[in-house]
């Protein structure tokens, strides 16, 4: 069974994976498939570690913008190999930034929208007893078995701008850039004076 959940709230969460392996004998090694949506990025800086050890493979990684809002970005793919200490529970933390969204009508659509983590795929690949697990378990091995597991799909609540608050946003805006240039430029004239 995979497990995926996403904890904390915001722009900046957490995406876990979990998965229990039973019946095993020998070492097995297992990969994460995701397909992430625009809406949701992993910054390739965060997981530079990761991603220079082989535990990551990030596809197009070089043209991730990590400044994009929702509507101009693109979706993301990636592969990562789940961590095991005893080769029975598997599990993978994976911080995930949620890009801003269109601001919209929130008279018709509502003040939230709502993201949707598609299925995961899970893979394993499997090192006869007594042999090493090395080339094994790494992302570029060829010999990766599709396994099916049973998930869940992953909603997310994400706040987005209301269109209608625009001209209250805009008019608090140019009253605070007002004062503070009022007060900067006096405080300028008092030093000259």
């Amino acid at each position: 069974v995979l497990q995926k959940s996403v904890s904390t709230l915001g722009f900046h969460r957490s995406l876990s994976y979990s998965v229990v392996a039973h019946n095993v004998s020998g070492t097995i090694c297992l990969l994460i498939e995701e397909n992430l949506p625009p809406d949701i990025f992993v910054d390739p800086y965060q997981l530079a570690n990761e991603l220079k050890s082989g535990l990551i493979q990030i596809d197009n990684s070089e043209s991730i913008n990590t400044e994009n809002p929702a509507h101009r970005a693109k979706a993301l793919k990636f592969k990562a190999l789940l961590k095991s200490q005893d080769n029975i529970h598997y599990k993978l933390d994976l911080p995930i930034h949620l890009r801003y969204q269109k601001p919209h009508s929130c008279a018709i659509f509502g003040d939230k929208v709502w993201i949707s983590l598609d299925l995961s795929n899970l893979y394993f690949n499997e090192a006869p007893a007594g042999i090493s697990s090395n080339g094994v378990c790494s992302i570029k091995a060829t010999s990766w078995k599709h396994l099916d597991a049973e998930t869940r799909e992953v909603k997310l609540e994400l706040p987005v701008g209301c269109v209608e608050h625009f001209y209250i946003v805009f008019g608090i805006t140019l009253c605070f850039i007002l004062v503070g240039s009022l007060v900067f430029y006096s405080q300028l004239l008092n030093i000259v004076t």
